[in-house]
């Protein structure tokens, strides 16, 4: 069971994906050694003012994954643009949200503590 940071997912959080994500990295079994933060801020984004990454799962000996979620009914890609459900079509996908995130916070890692700079991140 991961140790969750926030320790309980807040009622502001609307998506049911994120909501199943907290439970199972909460509740899984062999992931007692990991830290999973939730929601977590990035001040210092690269394409926008702040950014959001939904889940950074730090598994020790492993890494850093950074994950991006989405919940909808329906997905559909046209031309390079992601339709999530009914909302407005995003341009930059999961992936590349994910990739801006994980970019962000191995910058941050690396100018903070020079020491985990080759620490893998995905």
């Amino acid at each position: 069971m991961a140790r969750m940071i926030p320790p309980i997912i807040g009622d502001d959080t609307a998506s049911p994906g994120e909501r199943e994500i907290f439970r199972r990295l909460r509740d899984e079994a062999g992931t007692q050694d990991w830290i999973a933060l939730h929601s977590l801020l990035i001040a210092d984004h690269p394409s926008q003012v702040s950014g959001e990454a939904d889940f950074v799962v730090i598994v020790p000996g492993r890494g850093v994954l950074v994950l991006e979620i989405k919940a909808c009914r329906s997905l559909r890609v046209e031309d390079g643009v992601w339709y999530y459900g009914w909302e407005p079509g995003d341009h930059r996908g999961p992936f590349r949200q994910a990739a801006e995130c994980m970019h962000a916070i191995r910058g941050f890692v690396s100018e903070s503590r020079p020491d985990l700079a080759r620490l893998v991140f995905w």
